[in-house]
């Protein structure tokens, strides 16, 4: 989409991003358990950095600076810059990283996973694990764990390696330990480690990390790109923070980054979330202006936010237009609109459209049974919803808790008390287990029918289902 006029972003200013310690700092990240610094051979003139890699983990930091390096009467050269930047990293002090991940608690509690998936397993194999879809979800998990609690992680690549690996495999909170702890050793981010863990906090619906990521990748002159931006609006579409959504996809506008169909989706999948009906309306409106072309999800979307509102008559004018611009809507979004109808009370528009999926050959689901069933049931029209119930049963479909509520609905408005009683037998038949609605409901078609006892045995049973359930 090329419409959009650039926009100054109102951003963090931009701090210059700090170069990479290279591969000569990269080999002092790595202290692993069990060694003993102190007991640890004598420094050579060669190996400066290599002899601070115990110190790291096992509290050694003050000898390492005030000891070894002090103490050893020898020319660093290139290796002394790698050593003193392993000295800054073990010194005791406030992370460069505004957001904690908690690390240790993830992996003490996959302590025996860790050691069972690490127990003679090599860094090598371990990360092939992580990519191994055969080793499993638990394998996976267990390698994550292990990797974390030997710190057996070095170089950047290999962090970037094993969380790139993880977040294809949907681990986000894995890959997010990985990103503390390389956050916590001092490796520099890079642009793509911003946005990779930024889209595992989003898909693992922690929106307000990821804005906080965000928020400091901009600090650091990393700015986020459309994929990004569309996953933390994902994350709070997911979360029903429906203005936070509308609030980054201007933040994109404001910063030059063009949103696409899917940010415009997402956008509209949290208003739809938000039962907010006119800010997607809006939406739509602001993607024709730019001249990007909406699509069945937005339709559905759309169709879905004004049925939560009642708005059956806006939820048919979507409908309409999604056949008007070739977009064949499907029966997830004729499901939408017959319920927008059973909400607001008319159902024979939704018996219409219920009839109109039939026409055009869109096959039927329980989804859609109900959807009618609960208009029906709600006008009082227990006859109509009987047949469209029996229709059901002659089905290879199975129906749900919620068919037989439907039904339990229209007998308490009918008076029909004994068909609200079979109703709940029925149930048990296809090994459904009725809830509190549906004794709820049995209890009032009893009560208005004037059979006090079986209201009064009905709302024993109500009371008591909770502590059953």
């Amino acid at each position: 989409m090329t419409g959009h006029p650039p926009r100054r972003c109102g951003g963090a200013a931009a701090v210059p991003h700090r170069p990479h310690p290279g591969p000569g700092a990269a080999c002092v990240v790595a202290a692993r358990g069990g060694r003993r610094w102190s007991a640890g051979p004598p420094l050579r003139g060669r190996t400066p950095a290599a002899a601070l890699r115990c110190c790291r983990h096992q509290a050694g930091w003050a000898a390492a600076g005030g000891g070894l390096l002090a103490g050893a009467a020898v020319v660093l050269g290139a290796g002394g810059s790698a050593a003193s930047r392993s000295v800054a990293r073990c010194a005791p002090r406030r992370r460069r990283c505004r957001v904690r991940i908690p690390l240790a608690a993830a992996v003490e509690a996959a302590g025996e996973t860790a050691d069972a998936a690490g127990a003679g397993a090599s860094k090598a194999q371990l990360l092939k694990r992580l990519k191994d879809r055969k080793a499993g979800w638990d394998g996976m998990v267990g390698a994550a764990a292990a990797l974390c609690k030997g710190h057996l992680l070095e170089e950047a690549w290999e962090y970037r390696d094993a969380m790139n690996a993880l977040s294809k495999r949907r681990a986000w909170s894995e890959a997010l330990a990985l990103w503390d702890e390389m956050f916590w050793i001092g490796i520099p981010a890079e642009a793509a480690d911003y946005m990779m863990a930024i889209t595992a906090c989003a898909r693992g619906r922690n929106w307000q990390l990821a804005l906080q990521l965000m928020e400091e990748a901009r600090g650091r002159g990393v700015s986020p790109d459309a994929r990004t931006y569309t996953s933390v609006i994902s994350a709070c579409k997911d979360s029903g923070q429906w203005q936070q959504a509308l609030s980054i996809l201007r933040e994109m506008e404001d910063c030059t980054v063009n949103p696409d169909r899917i940010a415009y989706n997402a956008a509209i999948g949290a208003c739809e979330k938000g039962q907010q009906w006119e800010p997607a309306e809006q939406l739509l409106e602001e993607m024709e202006r730019w001249g990007v072309a909406p699509d069945l999800v937005t339709c559905s979307a759309l169709i879905s936010a004004c049925g939560w509102a009642r708005q059956w008559e806006r939820a048919l004018v979507h409908l309409r237009y999604a056949w008007l611009n070739k977009l064949r809507p499907d029966l997830v979004a004729y499901t939408a609109v017959i319920g927008a109808c059973a909400k607001a009370g008319q159902w024979e528009r939704a018996l219409a459209l219920f009839q109109e999926t039939r026409w055009k050959g869109m096959g039927q689901n329980v989804r859609t049974y109900n959807a009618v069933l609960t208009a029906c049931a709600q006008a009082g029209r227990l006859d109509v919803a009987g047949l469209i119930l029996s229709e059901l049963l002659d089905t290879p479909m199975k129906p749900t808790v919620h068919t037989y509520n439907a039904m339990l609905t229209a007998c308490v408005d009918t008076g029909r008390w004994e068909l609200a009683l079979e109703f709940l037998e029925e149930m048990r038949t296809f090994a459904l287990e009725p809830g509190g609605a549906s004794y709820g409901a049995a209890a009032e078609a009893c009560r208005r029918a004037g059979q006090h006892e079986a209201a009064q045995a009905l709302q024993q049973q109500l009371e008591a289902w909770p502590l059953a359930a």
